[in-house]
């Protein structure tokens, strides 16, 4: 019997929602059922064809790559005649293990160390995806300040005039989206503040459909790498149970480990659960 159930018994795989890589309007929303993925890379899905055709003009036409040329070139058997690690076991640059928290995603899919991509742009080689020669996209750091200074001014516009996100015009929304596919790929390629920021957007519908998963997901990449504010904002989502399951002790866990930073937030919420006893052992006296 027990060996029965083993057999039929299958592990279901959990994926963050997907997203509208024009809008930012996650599957399943309102009036989204299902995104399509781009029939030429099959990487970003869009909620309509609108969309793909706004973001092929603005930005996807220079960066996507069919599916045939992103096929990793052949490797030759190592030196003692074994073959190398299966892709996502190792950094190919490095051969070092990646870990979540220290990957970077290049546009062609292909996973290296953060700190390696950052190394490998210091030599005078070609700016090229050690697998499959894709050429890399621009830094981390200067999309991610572009991307900056390009959505303050869309804030302070809306902070002045006292205006809605929701009804920003169309020239605006077309920069809000611009900025957004810039902070996605300083995202992808683990620049920390980039993930940060687009948990905020996510979190607080800036310009985007609001979305509570979206938030702690890109909460969660920041916080992974220790970024206070992110972990602050992740203890948050947790102890209300917003696009995560309610947990006090892993809320409390993350407020320690920001609080443990100087994060004032996380110290206060880490004082009120002790006051409460919640996620947490009260010591008496």
């Amino acid at each position: 019997m027990a060996e029965t159930f083993t057999k039929t018994t299958k592990k279901k795989k959990i994926s963050a929602p997907k997203t509208c890589g024009n809008c930012g309007s996650a599957e399943g929303s309102a009036g989204i059922a299902k995104l399509s993925a781009c029939a030429r890379c099959g990487l970003v899905v869009y909620c309509s064809k609108d969309c793909q055709r706004s973001d092929w003009k603005a930005n996807h036409k220079n960066r996507c790559i069919t599916k045939g040329d992103r096929v990793p070139q052949p490797h030759a058997p190592l030196a003692d005649g074994t073959e190398p690690a299966s892709e996502g076991e190792e950094c190919s640059i490095c051969l070092d293990p990646v870990a979540l928290a220290s990957a970077t995603t290049l546009p062609c899919a292909h996973i290296f160390h953060a700190a390696c991509v950052a190394e490998l742009r210091k030599y005078k080689l070609k700016q090229a995806c050690p697998l499959c020669r894709t050429p890399l996209p621009p830094g981390p750091d200067k999309l991610y300040e572009d991307a900056a200074r390009r959505f303050l001014v869309i804030f302070r516009r809306v902070k002045r005039s006292n205006a809605s996100w929701g009804a920003l015009i169309d020239e605006d929304q077309e920069e809000v989206r611009a900025v957004m596919c810039e902070w996605r790929a300083a995202a992808d390629q683990g620049h920390v503040h980039a993930q940060c920021f687009l948990g905020k957007t996510y979190d607080q519908g800036f310009g985007v459909a609001q979305s509570d998963p979206e938030a702690a997901r890109w909460f969660r990449k920041a916080a992974d790498q220790g970024d206070a504010e992110s972990q602050n904002s992740l203890g948050q989502m947790l102890v209300m149970g917003r696009g995560l399951a309610q947990s006090d002790v892993e809320s409390a866990r993350w407020f320690r480990k920001a609080a443990d930073q100087g994060n004032a937030s996380a110290q206060s919420s880490l004082g009120h659960m002790f006051s409460l006893g919640r996620g947490l052992f009260i010591h008496r006296i």
